[in-house]
């Protein structure tokens, strides 16, 4: 599973190839805003200037705080996805293991059932030899 953001073109955040959606146009912005600093903490005033350069409106913090918001809750949404996606994933390879397993053990048991015929074989070869060594035995002295 891997998750990958595209800021060259259209602004956009992909799960294993296929799009996820992040937002509108100025929740994209605020996106790529972070991006640019990915794993490092972004000071406001430099997001705000980021996403509205000189024209920042009137309670641009609060705004900032709901993009902010809105995009933690789709990341939230995207992660246990992963998760999800995860789980199932491993729960396959389980099941998979597990039908192996039960192949293995069925051929495991044809085999045992094999040698239990042929240690019955060999058990009835092996009273056939000492029933010819008696009669042997028997009729020897008798030459």
């Amino acid at each position: 599973m891997a998750v990958e953001f595209r800021l060259l073109g259209d602004v956009e955040a992909r799960l294993d190839g296929q799009r996820l959606e992040v937002g509108h146009a100025r929740q994209r912005c605020v996106l790529v805003a972070l991006l640019v600093d990915v794993n490092r903490p972004v000071p406001v005033d430099r997001l705000v200037d980021r996403v509205w350069a000189d024209e920042p409106p009137h309670r641009a913090r609060n705004a900032l705080a709901g993009y902010l918001s809105r995009l933690r809750s789709r990341l939230d949404l995207l992660q246990s996805e992963l998760v999800q996606n995860e789980f199932d994933d491993r729960t396959a390879d389980f099941k998979d293991a597990a039908a192996k397993i039960r192949s293995v053990n069925d051929d495991l048991r044809d085999t045992i059932g094999d040698i239990e015929k042929v240690a019955d074989t060999l058990d009835t070869l092996r009273r056939f030899v000492v029933a010819v060594d008696n009669l042997v035995s028997i009729v020897l002295p008798l030459v």
